[in-house]
């Protein structure tokens, strides 16, 4: 039942939130296990829906725990995840993964609270993904496997001729590109250059940014801001890498 309650001897994962679509997909890692535990791998879940995902089937003190990841939003950024366990409640923000713990006579919730996320703004237009190069395109890219929700990027150029198309800004989620600069003149041969920059992300920070032009593949860390230059024989891409920050 939704919204979930403590009931001892379970741990149930739920997914809350207005205006979601679709199903949400969980992972579920444990340890303390005893003989008789029922443990689930994975769950798929609805808006406003909750799942049991742990079951303790024969007496015992030691509590079995529980790591709950949010895998797929659906679209949706994830807000924060409320956690109930042995009669407390506590509130996580920025991350996409909980622990919950339990043993016979305690139970545990954990709840995923999705908000719609803002419009995808492809800029020029939307590319496959991963990223290639396209003569005459610059491509910004997020990595499959960047937290889920959306991204935004903001631009700047330098360099450019009366023909460029230049997308001052973009909004993409993880395995999305998006061209963000073309060129059709062929007879300016001078490269342009563009400044992409990361939005910051609450909870969330650049890993890296691996940039590919004119056939050379670069490697950036410690910075959410990359230059890539091009002209009409040659295209450029940069695929954006985020990780959650780490909770000491």
């Amino acid at each position: 039942a939704f919204p979930g309650t403590e009931t001892p001897g379970q741990i149930k994962v739920c997914k809350a939130g207005t205006g979601l679509t679709g199903n949400f997909n969980f992972t579920i890692t444990s340890t303390g296990i005893v003989p008789g535990d029922q443990v689930a791998s994975s769950a798929s879940l609805a808006p406003n829906t909750c799942a049991i995902v742990f079951i303790r089937t024969t007496p015992d003190l030691n509590a079995a725990t529980l790591t709950i990841t949010e895998t797929a939003a659906n679209g949706s950024t994830l807000t924060n995840i409320v956690r109930q366990q042995s009669g407390s409640t506590s509130t996580f923000t920025g991350t996409s993964t909980v622990t919950v713990s339990e043993n016979t006579f305690h139970g545990g919730v954990a709840t995923f609270n999705n908000a719609p996320a803002s419009a995808t703004n492809f800029g020029l237009g939307q590319a496959p993904f991963p990223g290639t190069e396209t003569p005459g395109q610059i491509k910004v890219c997020k990595s499959a496997n960047s937290p889920a929700g959306l991204y935004t990027f903001n631009i700047t150029s330098t360099n450019t001729v009366a023909s460029d198309l230049v997308a001052p800004t973009i909004t993409i989620g993880p395995s999305q590109c998006a061209v963000v600069f073309s060129r059709s003149s062929t007879t300016t041969l001078a490269a342009a250059t563009l400044t992409v920059t990361e939005t910051a992300t609450p909870g969330q920070n650049v890993l890296q940014i691996v940039r590919i032009q004119s056939g050379t593949t670069t490697t950036l860390t410690g910075t959410a801001t990359a230059t890539i230059s091009e002209n009409v024989f040659h295209g450029g891409v940069l695929t954006y890498f985020n990780q959650l920050n780490a909770v000491h």
